[in-house]
């Protein structure tokens, strides 16, 4: 970078500078060209869909991400994209790409059209995720393998959860009560202990649909019509919360329109009216969207979705209204729209998911039962699965060879279609879970198990014993496994294939097809389930409810391994005397997950171009400390980077911290240049439009300050780079102001600025400092001074070439030296000089004398200032002072300064420093000297006297002791002398602070006298500690103050202190 000084000063190659300096700092050093590499390896990266938020790769679990966009990006900045396939794999042979150099940034991105993703935690126990953003090395042959991940945090559960799910009882006016909502941990098996209540049943009533806000832990459960079991106090629309922090449950909604059909007042029989709203009025399945902030409901009377704002719910407040109501439209039923029944909701990846069934209650033809499946797409749906429900299951009870077929609904009670023992059921899709590759769990629901009861009379109004049912629920769950070329229902093909063995699940007959074999119980029931459903994708199984758990009569959950269709870990929930037996006791059942957990930090590199960015070949900085605090400035937790410079912290969601970074402690043997560590700089931050890949900290505090997101928005972009400040060269070309030629002979001193004043300041109490000794241009003209840091310089001419002269002040600069510019050239800046005009030219000199004597003094400092500005008067500082020539004079033994070869004007001394004894007088500035043709020969010269500075005052105390009758002089008292100094009246010889004592004693003389002399100016006491032999102390032995001056202290202060005599000795 280079400027021309002309005489006068600074011209046009300012803008060039500020131009240059501009386009270096917005764009950095530019790397060096990369060579292409036809032997670089293959980069594979691996996009995985984490569940557990643990930081590392489970490869049983965590299956890949397929349309998750990936960038290789080489060190020139070009970059190629791909996008992760069916098994969430993106291949990469640079070699063939165009890309060259070896080291490439990996990073992968979440797409526009995958919201509901986030970044997946990183840095667990190997084998360990990365983050989005990673690099690798693939030169000479090599290859390289990255497994980083995303997630939904709707995903996350932790390893063992509460399972709920609501109880109901056939108790008739004993369940007012009794348990209706009930959880027990995931891992329980058997019968014992008992679930824990959430609520009683005089509270909620009769329900089905629920859902587990995790953020507040708020379980949300809908009413359900069910024979037998009364609605809670808000009736067939309600919707309840269960506040499990505070213990309370309140009426959240109120659906509208959700049926009208009573319960009959005799609930051991109720009525028919009411067995035929079964899986038509009230509420079906309840869901949260995946960032928990809507509640859908399902509408079972108005085939509606209702949806509601539950991000801000206040517990007892009045019950909420619906933001949506939207119309869930028959999908094509081949018995037509009255027979379309709605029932189940399941949430995957950002949308919500309908189930329902054709009934074929007004054909009564089995071949119109079907199952579908619905996608929420704003206001509308599309079907996304269909299938007939006309095929071969298992059997409901072994006693009995009862139907082997799902059943049209009936509108009527027929026990002769039912029996005694026997099984007609009617399907209801009541559930919906996802698996970890997308594959469709269902949840049916038999209607019949909420039609009938455990020995319950029929609602006809018979009171025939013989139509007393056991009625056991044939619910089912079925596997609608996803492929590259669509859904497959549950063994239709071998690619979602039937696990049953004859034989093997006693009492299914033999022939019979199903993904999940694992449903008997007890060797009674061949299909058995109640139709609610559970499921994590950190677990391999997916919990359903279940009649007969581990004993006859009975209600409970069963696993079922999401591989193999196997069931195991059976738990009874209820049962016994009171409960619904074999038939429907148990509602939806739901997971209750703590919030996904939230991770922040990332990278801490070696910014060698000091662009803010994080190019290929830049290395880590392991070993740096990295400190986190919470949003007032306390210190959380302190780690240090890890061999790949990453850093990460657990913290809460939605909350302020700061980051502090610490380089002075990284090792940085892996950097190239090895730099030290505590000559690191922290580089420039936000650089470019990509976080993922810039620097976060501020430079002068060293600190990110941020707020989480909610949980499980990881976030890793809260990189640090730091580098070296560069070293660069100073250099100054003198040349002749007309010929341009370069000039020998030309002095410079070069000076940094450190003194935090504009300008240069070569005197004064703190002057700028020099660097480095005089430099005298040779004969191309240069001085040049090299490995110079960062900062702003002068050059000062203190000497002009030969036949030339030094204009002004002879300063040139500031001259930035910047990380932009110091490399490779750094600034130079190129001065003239001109000839000495034919023009007149004088001297002013000064003579310093002694005020008193008028004897000449050496030791006086005079700077010269030429009256350059047009205001009268001297001014050395302001926006325009005059101008300061040459360097200060001191005066010799004469006495005088002389300053030649001045062009003609107006001049000042102003002596700076005064000969030593003097003072230093104020201004302390010379008359104006004004130098003319006339004078000039003789020059101008004035005179200025310092008086010395006066001896020190030095004062005198006498006192005098008196007898206080007599007046007589009396010797042999004793006296100390002290001073105020602590500021407080009186005198005080002790305590802190105590004042000071002068004089430890002086005894009077013969005459009485006692003298203190040589005291400064100020206030003393006396204080008396013997008194003459034959006298006694006085009540108070202290006197004063007595006050020095510079006025008395010539005559002395005089006192008098008497004594009163005592006593005469007794003899």
């Amino acid at each position: 970078m280079a400027f021309r000084h002309r005489p006068g000063g600074l011209r046009a190659s300012a803008a060039a500078f500020l131009a240059a300096h501009a386009v270096l700092a917005a764009g950095g050093l530019a790397p060096a060209a990369a060579v292409s590499a036809p032997g670089d390896g293959t980069v594979t990266v691996r996009v995985v869909r984490d569940v557990d938020s643990d930081g590392t790769w489970t490869p049983k679990l965590e299956v890949g991400e397929p349309g998750i966009p990936v960038d290789l990006t080489d060190d020139a900045g070009s970059t190629v994209t791909v996008n992760t396939g069916a098994d969430g794999r993106a291949v990469f042979t640079p070699a063939s790409s165009g890309l060259a150099g070896g080291r490439y940034r990996v990073e992968a991105r979440i797409p526009a059209d995958k919201p509901f993703l986030r970044p997946a935690q990183a840095g667990g126990p190997a084998p360990s995720l990365s983050s989005l953003v990673e690099f690798v090395d693939v030169r000479g042959g090599k290859d390289a393998t990255v497994v980083t991940g995303v997630h939904d945090p709707h995903d996350y559960c932790h390893a063992n959860p509460l399972l709920a799910t609501p109880c109901m009882r056939q108790d008739g006016p004993g369940v007012v009560g009794s348990k209706a909502l009930v959880s027990w941990p995931y891992d329980r098996a058997g019968e014992d202990p008992e679930p824990t209540d959430e609520t009683t049943f005089d509270k909620i009533g009769a329900t089905y649909g629920l859902a587990h806000q995790r953020s507040t832990d708020r379980l949300f459960v809908g009413a359900l019509t069910k024979r037998l079991v009364p609605y809670g106090p808000a009736g067939s629309g309600g919707i309840y919360m269960v506040d499990r922090k505070s213990g309370t449950t309140s009426t959240f909604a109120v659906v509208p329109d959700a049926g009208a059909t009573p319960h009959s007042t005799d609930l051991t029989r109720d009525s028919m009216a009411l067995n035929n709203a079964v899986g038509k009025e009230g509420l079906g399945d309840l869901d949260l969207s995946g960032d928990g902030k809507k509640l859908y409901a399902v509408n079972l009377h108005t085939k509606s979705l209702h949806v509601y704002d539950v991000s801000n719910v206040t517990p007892g407040a009045p019950p909420a209204t619906a933001a949506q109501v939207i119309p869930i439209p028959d999908p094509g039923c081949p018995s037509g729209p009255e027979d379309w029944r709605p029932y189940g909701l399941g949430y995957r990846d950002g949308a919500m998911f309908v189930g329902g069934t054709c009934s074929a209650e007004s054909t009564q033809n089995r071949a119109d039962l079907r199952a579908y499946v619905l996608k929420l797409n704003g206001t509308t749906f599309t079907t996304e699965v269909t299938h007939t429900l006309d095929y071969e299951r298992g059997m409901g009870y072994a006693s009995v060879q009862g139907d082997t077929h799902w059943q049209p609904w009936l509108k009527t009670w027929d026990p002769y279609a039912w029996y005694i023992q026997a099984n007609f059921p009617g399907p209801m899709l009541s559930d919906i879970e996802f698996d970890r590759d997308g594959s469709l769990i269902l949840g049916f629901r038999d209607r019949l198990g909420d039609q009938a009861g455990y020995d319950a009379p029929s609602p006809e109004g018979s009171s025939d014993t013989a139509l007393r049912s056991l009625f056991p629920a044939m619910g089912d769950i079925t596997r609608v496994c996803k492929t590259a070329a669509g859904y497959v229902w549950d063994s239709d093909s071998a690619a979602c294939p039937s696990h049953f063995v004859n034989g093997s699940e006693p009492p299914q007959q033999d022939g019979v097809k199903e993904y999940y074999p694992g449903d008997s119980t007890l060797g009674q029931l061949a299909e058995s389930l109640q139709g609610g459903l559970a499921f994590a994708p950190r677990f391999d199984k997916t919990v359903s409810t279940i009649v007969d758990p581990t004993n006859t009569f009975t209600g409970g959950v069963r696993k079922f391994d999401n591989v193999t269709g196997a069931g195991s870990d059976s738990y009874r929930v209820d049962g016994g005397v009171g409960s619904f037996g074999k038939a429907n006791g148990l509602g939806d059942l739901e997971l209750l997950c703590d919030p996904p957990p939230v991770q922040i930090g990332n990278r801490v590199w070696f910014d060698r171009d000091r662009n803010g960015i994080q190019d290929p070949t830049e290395e880590p900085l392991p070993g740096t400390t990295v400190t986190l605090l919470d949003g007032t400035g306390k210190v959380l937790k302190t780690t240090t980077t890890n061999d790949r410079g990453e850093y990460y912290f657990q913290v809460e969601p939605q909350t302020p911290y700061r980051i502090t970074f610490d380089a002075t402690t990284a090792d940085t043997s892996g950097v190239k240049e090895q730099p030290p560590a505590e000559e690191l700089k922290p580089t420039y931050p936000g650089r470019g439009t990509n976080t993922s890949v810039d620097s976060n900290p501020d430079r002068k505090t060293q600190t990110d300050t941020l707020t989480t997101g909610e949980p499980g928005d990881n976030d890793h972009t809260h990189d640090a780079g730091y580098f070296i400040n560069p070293v660069g060269p100073l250099s100054v070309l003198k040349t002749d102001a007309e010929s341009d030629e370069p000039l020998a002979g030309a002095v410079f001193q070069l000076w940094r600025e450190t003194n935090g004043t504009p300008g240069l300041q070569v005197t004064g109490d703190a002057p700028d400092t020099t660097v480095g000794d005089p430099c005298t241009t040779t004969a191309d003209g240069k001085c040049r001074q090299e490995k110079l840091p960062l900062g702003s310089y002068y050059w000062q001419e203190t000497q002009a070439p030969p036949g030339h002269i030094i204009e002004s002040s002879g300063v040139h600069g500031p001259l930035e030296l910047t990380a932009e510019n110091a490399e490779p050239d750094g600034v130079s800046v190129t001065v003239e000089n001109m000839k000495p005009p034919q023009q007149t030219f004088g001297s002013v000199s000064v003579l310093k004398t002694d005020a008193a004597s008028g004897k000449p003094l050496a030791g006086a400092v005079f700077q010269l200032w030429h009256e350059t500005n047009g205001a009268p008067g001297l001014q050395t500082q302001g926006a325009r002072p005059d101008s300061r020539m040459r360097v200060p004079c001191t005066t010799t033994s004469d006495g005088t300064c002389l300053q030649e070869h001045l062009s003609l004007g107006t001049y000042y001394w102003q002596e700076t420093k005064a000969p030593p004894g003097y003072l230093l007088p104020t201004p302390g500035i010379s008359r104006a000297m004004v130098l003319t043709a006339t004078n000039a020969q003789q020059g101008v010269k004035v005179t200025m006297t310092n008086p010395r500075i006066p001896p020190p005052v030095r004062g005198r105390l006498t006192l005098t002791k008196t007898d206080s009758k007599t007046g007589k002089s009396l010797a042999g008292a004793v006296f100390q002398l002290w001073r105020e100094t602590n500021k407080r009246p009186g005198l005080q010889t002790s305590g802190r602070p105590a004042d000071t004592r002068v004089d430890s004693g002086c005894a009077t003389d013969h005459r009485g006298r006692c003298a203190f002399t040589g005291l400064v100016p100020g206030a003393y006491y006396l204080r008396e500690t013997a008194v003459p032999e034959g006298y006694l102390m006085p009540a108070r032995p202290v006197s004063g103050p007595y006050t020095v001056t510079a006025a008395n202290a010539a005559a002395g202060v005089w006192a008098t202190v008497r004594n009163t005599p005592g006593e005469p000795p007794k003899k």
